[in-house]
């Protein structure tokens, strides 16, 4: 699926890998564990993110807000020619990347209660998601 906005997506973006800072502080947020970096649009972390970290009752509530504030931070900081239809198609897509990285994760970490239980919650949030934004279809 050809997706022409790109950028540096983290491709682990969840809570468990960002230190918030105490009020005040300049850097409130510090996101860590960058081994899965790549060249993608900031739909999938955003996907990720809100997918994997929000239940999806209040994801559906505050995801139209929550896509156009990402959308007019990403204009306060120079980026152009990217719309909400673009935002919303990639957003769609990005919740595959959270399946994937239950699935793949799943196979690649030793197993453990935890563990089970985040990957467990990773594939529905995410398969919640793609059935959400019809995001299957988008793969034709």
């Amino acid at each position: 699926l050809p997706r022409k906005h790109k950028g540096l997506a983290h491709y682990d973006f969840r809570p468990d890998n960002m230190m918030f800072a105490a009020s005040g502080n300049i850097r409130p947020v510090t996101i860590l564990d960058w081994q899965t970096l790549s060249y993608a649009p900031g739909g999938d972390d955003l996907a990720y993110f809100l997918a994997g970290a929000i239940p999806a009752p209040q994801r559906r509530a505050h995801e139209p807000e929550l896509l156009e504030r990402y959308l007019c931070g990403l204009r306060s900081l120079g980026v152009q020619g990217y719309e909400l239809h673009d935002l919303r198609r990639d957003y769609a897509v990005g919740g595959f990347r959270l399946l994937a990285t239950a699935m793949g994760g799943a196979m690649a970490v030793k197993q453990t209660e935890r563990g089970d239980r985040m990957f467990v919650q990773m594939a529905n949030a995410a398969a919640e998601h793609i059935y959400d934004h019809e995001a299957l279809a988008l793969l034709d």
